[in-house]
């Protein structure tokens, strides 16, 4: 079949699918120009393959979406690319995600967008065995945000980095700054880790266990959240 023959199948074909994922990917295949609407069923179609764990196919359905977000709208652009960036990781494909984030990086951003891709890269230079690296861009990322589940998410991970780093007098202060922000969204996913992660560096630097906060961490956990396994209440609990 002709270029032109098959992208007119997958046009049909994606009337007729009922999965939006599968719909998603029909499209993809069948639109050659931005087309904004495209785009944004594909990015909901990448959130079924997240909600399902197929980081692979999350992150393939995002660049496309990328590459079918209209010029001039850069916010969308970049915001798809840096999804796709953090589900390559979760796929563990760090080196392409590391090339997008760079390519990214390397051109205008918003602050917002800027400290997200620069907390990804922070994520990926940590598995990468680079700490060094990954503490100095997770701090400058925080000089680009004053979003409050923003920063909670950068806190969170220096105080993940500083307890592996075996600085518990350090995690201990990234931990508490992520708590007091999450108190401030009132978000219930960031509560969790963070009240775990002040429980276990307050019983590391010697203050004891507050179990009632153990506590008030486990009520409040999402056992599906994508999260380092030493950060989930869960696991916290165990250890202490």
């Amino acid at each position: 079949a002709s270029r032109l023959q098959r992208s007119d199948l997958h046009l049909r074909m994606a009337g007729l699918v009922s999965d939006a994922e599968e719909r998603a990917r029909h499209l993809a295949l069948a639109t050659v120009r931005a087309d904004e609407n495209v785009a944004q069923i594909l990015e909901d179609g990448a959130a079924m393959a997240r909600s399902r764990g197929a980081w692979e196919s999350a992150a393939d359905l995002l660049k496309r979406a990328r590459a079918l977000t209209p010029p001039g709208q850069l916010d969308a652009e970049h915001r798809r690319g840096i999804a796709a960036a953090e589900c390559q990781v979760y796929a563990g494909e760090r080196p392409r995600a590391r090339q997008l984030l760079a390519d990214i990086l390397a051109g205008p951003l918003t602050r917002p967008l800027r400290a997200d891709a620069l907390r990804v890269l922070a994520e990926i230079s940590y598995n990468d065995e680079h700490s060094v690296e990954a503490r100095r861009l997770y701090e400058e990322a925080l000089g680009y945000t004053d979003d409050p589940r923003r920063v909670v998410h950068i806190e969170l991970g220096l105080s993940y980095l500083s307890g592996q780093l075996g600085d518990p007098a350090a995690g201990s202060l990234h931990a508490t700054r992520a708590l007091a922000q999450a108190e401030a969204t009132g978000d219930k996913a960031l509560l969790a880790p963070a009240l775990a992660l002040c429980t276990m560096f307050d019983y590391l630097c010697g203050r004891g266990v507050s179990w009632d906060k153990m506590q008030r961490s486990l009520v409040l956990e999402d056992r599906g959240a994508v999260m380092p396994l030493l950060v989930h209440p869960s696991t916290v609990n165990a250890i202490l």
